[in-house]
């Protein structure tokens, strides 16, 4: 199963670099979304919404530095605060993105919290002139997509 998701992502990733080029869009979003653990039973049910900023390297590459706070049933008291930064491969409105996130607990803990304290991020999604949809996984370094939370997201770019 690894060995498949490792080639599809080679692929997808060889296909976005001979893509044709990236056309100037918008670089800062704003996220709105949801965030679960591997079983995507959504207990516990975590909505997320942060800001995103694409920081351009060169035709289809850029380093996004992306801010998320990720609350329970919209109770604040139980949140947590996650900074993570991604180099991004950009290619006619689709991505894929890799990189490191750091977690900090607001507040109460929250039970049954998939997000590990540091992780890999990775980001795969659709892109337009105004919006974007986003699916991201946070999984460990020392277990790599054996646990995982992983959410969506829809961005909006202004």
């Amino acid at each position: 199963m690894k060995k498949y998701a490792i080639v599809a992502a080679g692929g997808i990733a060889l296909s976005l670099v001979f893509a044709g080029p990236l056309s100037a869009q918008p670089s800062l979003s704003w996220n709105w979304g949801v965030l679960t653990d591997k079983s995507l039973s959504f207990s516990p049910f975590l909505w997320t919404n942060g800001v995103a900023f694409d920081i351009d390297l060169g035709l289809r590459l850029s380093i996004t530095p992306e801010v998320y706070l990720t609350v329970r049933n919209f109770d604040f008291s139980q949140a947590i605060f996650i900074p993570s930064a991604v180099l991004t491969l950009h290619s006619r409105g689709t991505f894929i993105a890799a990189g490191v996130a750091k977690s900090f607990r607001v507040g109460a803990e929250i039970a049954g919290n998939p997000v590990p304290d540091v992780s890999c991020k990775l980001n795969v999604g659709l892109r337009g002139d105004s919006m974007k949809f986003t699916v991201m996984i946070y999984t460990p370094f020392d277990a790599f997509l054996k646990e995982m939370a992983i959410g969506g997201v829809v961005g909006f770019f202004f």
